[in-house]
């Protein structure tokens, strides 16, 4: 399968996979679609799986050991940051502005000059997909949309590194597929990517 290669093709996704609790891959694992009998260690699976992303992106420090991403400490590292790319699972998208808008803004914060982060978000809105709907209010997109817009501002500076999280929570299967491609295509130009195991 597509999720497979992407896995398989990726050092990053290889080396952040465990299996702590018998043979069940967590690490990056959220276990969905588990018969109930499974359900605590998949809940426990996903709490690990979300707690390792929270690492890796620096919202939390460890307690015990290091964390090292691209060679670098995550915890408070604006230079490590414009190197990575990152899609939460939860939505934190302003309604009343529009995608475009949201995007642009983004990139300004990541140190981009004004046309520079207008030229970045067109293109990454186009490259996912929202070609006709970027200029809309955020408050008028579906759940797919708005899951395209994510992914829009986690690409949109051409980072190294890209973390995604339940990327295609809300995608009909068109949506699955046409994004799907843009990750493979993604991992054509030799760069970096984790996501959760459970995308199938």
């Amino acid at each position: 399968q597509d999720s497979d290669r992407m896995c398989r093709n990726n050092t990053h996704c290889r080396q952040i996979i465990r299996k702590p609790f018998e043979g069940k891959p967590t690490g990056a694992d959220s276990g969905n679609g588990a018969a109930d009998s499974d359900k605590r260690p998949l809940r426990e699976g996903r709490a690990t799986a979300e707690l390792e992303l929270n690492l890796i992106t620096g919202q939390l420090r460890p307690t015990l050991g290091t964390v090292r991403v691209l060679n670098e400490s995550p915890c408070n590292n604006a230079n490590l940051y414009r190197r990575l790319g990152y899609c939460p699972g939860g939505e934190g998208l302003y309604a009343n502005v529009s995608g475009y808008d949201w995007v642009v803004y983004l990139q300004q914060l990541q140190g981009m000059t004004s046309t520079r982060a207008r030229t970045a978000a067109r293109d990454s809105l186009e490259l996912v997909g929202m070609s006709e709907a970027m200029y809309r209010p955020i408050s008028s997109y579906s759940r797919g949309m708005r899951q395209r817009t994510k992914l829009a501002q986690a690409i949109a500076h051409d980072p190294e590194f890209l973390i995604l999280d339940e990327p295609f929570n809300g995608l009909d299967p068109v949506g699955r597929h046409e994004l799907t491609k843009v990750l493979l295509d993604w991992i054509d130009l030799g760069k970096s990517l984790l996501f959760p195991r459970s995308i199938q």
